[in-house]
């Protein structure tokens, strides 16, 4: 689906392949490995598709930059478009689902594709609390960022 915002900014979204529990799934990955692998081989047997026709998309759209959190294909879109891209996130979905390889090493082919595309990003502005995240050829930590707290005593004590 591709949209404008509010603004006017053309915004193009990828199919995320590797969100697809937060559509099918509540809770524990684990109780649904087979069933989320499933959906996740459906959707990457068709990568090279998707990957051309996002490309396609972001080229006809004229779109200057890609900021992902934290799906691959978009990545890999940008990439192949050559348009610059950025991956912003504190996990990899690689990190998350290599556990799952020593149970169904069908997870191996899924955990590299998603690594390759990684490799694609220019650049990873790596969250706070962040695990390795080494696919990324080029990483930027980010500190934590919050708005200060104000001194709420007095009110609070007056409640």
């Amino acid at each position: 689906m591709h949209r404008n915002n509010r603004d006017g900014v053309k915004i193009g979204n990828a199919v995320d392949p590797s969100l697809p529990h937060t559509k099918f799934f509540h809770g524990n990955l684990y109780a649904h490995e087979r069933k989320l692998l499933g959906k996740i081989e459906s959707v990457y047997s068709r990568r090279e598709e998707l990957i051309e026709q996002e490309a396609a998309f972001l080229r006809a759209q004229d779109i200057s930059l890609v900021v992902a959190d934290i799906p691959a294909l978009p990545l890999e879109a940008a990439g192949r478009a050559g348009i610059p891209r950025i991956g912003v996130s504190n996990f990899g979905w690689d990190w998350i689902y290599s556990a799952f390889i020593p149970r169904d090493r069908r997870w191996r082919r899924i955990v590299d594709q998603i690594r390759a595309g990684y490799e694609q990003a220019d650049l990873l502005l790596r969250l706070p609390f962040a695990e390795e995240m080494r696919a990324f050829r080029r990483i930027e930590d980010l500190p934590v960022v919050a708005t200060p707290g104000r001194e709420r005593r007095a009110e609070l004590a007056a409640e």
